[in-house]
């Protein structure tokens, strides 16, 4: 008896690509779909949802890589024992067994495949399901998830006589019980933190060590004492954890006032830069309209003889550099030998006037 394959089914060869697959897929499910369907009679719509159904049961295997890789394997392993195996006599009317009186569906390996492949699919959807309900959860204060263990319990008893809803409201109860107790013992954890006092573990050991009763029953008083070293651990962990925290804020704000008082030297720096070179833009520009100023006034150059007495009745300049400037006051003395005319003169005006004449003439 022949059976129909997967790529039978979706009219393609084994060596199909998956856009080819997906593209008889679509083509089918336009054809065949019950939605699509819904303007023939009842017997044609059954017969393309039987098609249909069967199209689906192809492309969920041969859509997959992995399980079209292991449905490929599957494929090839029959064939080579459909090879190999002798051919089988035709039965006889005399060793025939009898017909059964109901059909039974026989499952091929492809609809195997196709249902594992379903059963998955429904396990990873319910654990997608159940995470969305954890998160909805998490968002019920304690009293919120006592009323919904309530809940389940009304629905548990409701439905007892339903094995399988039963079974399920047990489940659903016992996840929300465990999640009250969780909470409750964090509502617990909390409350005991917040009673530790604040003083340090050695002083509050030495002070229970005088003021803690006698316990009449041995195993009592060991277990108080074994539940206070563990409180004092945890004391102790919290202060460390505390203290680290501490340090590392500390540091945090040291580096953070570090950086802002580079910053403000970095600042005053560079605005001592910027009014240093402004002085020396001012400082240049004073220089070079004194020297536009004497240009224009036909002064001497610096150094030259109009504009620093030199000789024997020159007074002394001490303190000051050879090449500056010094304003004179009246002085009937003569000064050096004029070029122009070779005789001295009384002050810097006639000099000035005298080598004009002489340029003029010139």
């Amino acid at each position: 008896m022949s059976v129909t394959t997967f790529y039978e089914t979706l009219g393609l060869a084994p060596s199909a690509a998956p856009e080819v697959i997906r593209a008889a897929y679509k083509a089918l499910a336009l054809i065949c779909h019950p939605d699509k369907t819904l303007h023939l009679t009842a017997e044609d719509r059954a017969s393309h949802a039987a098609v249909f159904n069967g199209v689906q049961a192809a492309y969920d295997v041969l859509g997959n890589p992995s399980l079209k890789a292991a449905y490929d394997a599957e494929l090839a392993c029959r064939s080579k024992k459909l090879k190999h195996s002798p051919p089988t006599p035709p039965p006889s009317e005399a060793s025939s067994t009898p017909s059964r009186k109901t059909t039974v569906k026989m499952t091929t390996p492809e609809e195997k495949i196709a249902m594992r492949a379903k059963a998955r699919e429904s396990i990873n959807h319910l654990r997608i399901k159940r995470a969305e309900r954890d998160a909805q959860d998490a968002e019920l204060d304690t009293a919120g998830l006592k009323d919904m263990v309530r809940t389940w319990d009304q629905l548990l008893n409701d439905n007892r006589d339903d094995p399988a809803m039963r079974a399920h409201c047990q489940i659903r109860l016992h996840e929300y019980e465990n999640k009250v107790f969780e909470r409750e013992q964090q509502h617990r954890e909390w409350l005991a933190k917040l009673a530790t006092a604040k003083t340090p573990p050695a002083t509050r050991t030495h002070r229970a060590s005088f003021t803690a009763p006698l316990s009449s029953s041995p195993v009592r008083s060991t277990r108080r004492a074994v539940e206070r070293k563990h409180a004092d651990a945890e004391r102790i962990a919290a202060a460390a954890v505390r203290a680290e925290a501490r340090a590392i804020e500390k540091a945090q704000r040291e580096a953070a006032r570090q950086a802002h008082l580079d910053k403000k030297a970095a600042a005053v720096r560079a605005e001592k830069d910027k009014l240093k070179a402004k002085a020396d833009l001012i400082a240049q520009q004073d220089a070079e309209r004194i020297a536009k100023a004497r240009a224009k006034a036909g002064a001497a150059p610096r150094g030259t003889v109009g504009a620093l007495v030199v000789g024997d009745h020159a007074p002394a300049m001490t303190g000051r550099p050879h090449n500056t400037v010094r304003m004179q006051p009246p002085t009937t003395k003569k000064y050096t030998a004029c070029n122009g005319c070779d005789e001295g003169h009384d002050s810097f005006r006639e000099w000035r006037k005298c080598n004009a004449q002489v340029k003029d003439m010139g």
